[in-house]
């Protein structure tokens, strides 16, 4: 499990010298002149400053970006506002019976659809489902973090869920067992006309 893959991944850095802590969030990434200095972060312990000669980042960019301290110039502010992301929500749903698909996800194109790309996660694995009677859907929705859509309740979402899957004809409400949401906030980054300038800035 996760638990055992960051303990394995900790266990290796330990033995080249390293720290590996999990849970903090970064709040300020410190250079001068041209290098990193230090890494700010906040976790559950409160603030520590940990030295950094070099910095590997997973975040967005904009966000990277907006931790640098000292702060960027306007115009690298300006750049980074002008670079989208688009973000996925996810609604799994788990039915009482099996679906015929053999697919592992299929796009969906047809304008009665609100779902963009389902997935069929028992096609990834069995174990991704209670039983052979069972099977487990999962409706994504591609959006923009706050928008309408992102904002609607997990109780809305299932709904939405539960009426593309009966419109597809994949699965009934009646066979509906239970379901969740995941957020997924820039999940994509959007290669629009004029991205390259900006990021030339940055």
């Amino acid at each position: 499990g996760p638990g055992q893959m960051y303990e394995a991944l900790a266990n290796q850095v330990n033995k080249q010298g390293g720290s590996l802590y999990l849970g903090q969030e970064v709040v300020e990434v410190r250079h001068g002149q041209g290098e990193i200095t230090a890494i700010q972060v906040f976790g559950e312990n409160g603030s520590a400053t940990y030295p950094a000669s070099h910095c590997f980042s997973s975040m967005p960019i904009t966000e990277l970006v907006k931790r640098m301290q000292p702060f960027p110039p306007d115009i690298v502010l300006n750049a980074v506002d002008s670079l989208r992301y688009r973000s996925i929500v996810t609604v799994n749903l788990l039915f009482n019976k099996p679906c015929s698909l053999r697919d592992n996800w299929v796009y969906l194109h047809s304008p009665d659809i609100k779902a963009c790309r389902l997935q069929l996660y028992q096609n990834w694995s069995p174990d991704m489902v209670p039983s052979d009677n069972s099977s487990s859907l999962g409706f994504e929705y591609f959006c923009y973090e706050h928008d309408d859509l992102w904002n609607l309740s997990d109780a809305d979402l299932i709904q939405l869920a539960l009426q593309d899957a009966q419109k597809l004809g994949f699965q009934a409400p009646d066979n509906f067992l239970d379901g969740f949401v995941v957020k997924y906030a820039k999940a994509y980054p959007m290669y629009e006309e004029g991205y390259e300038k900006h990021m030339r800035i940055i």
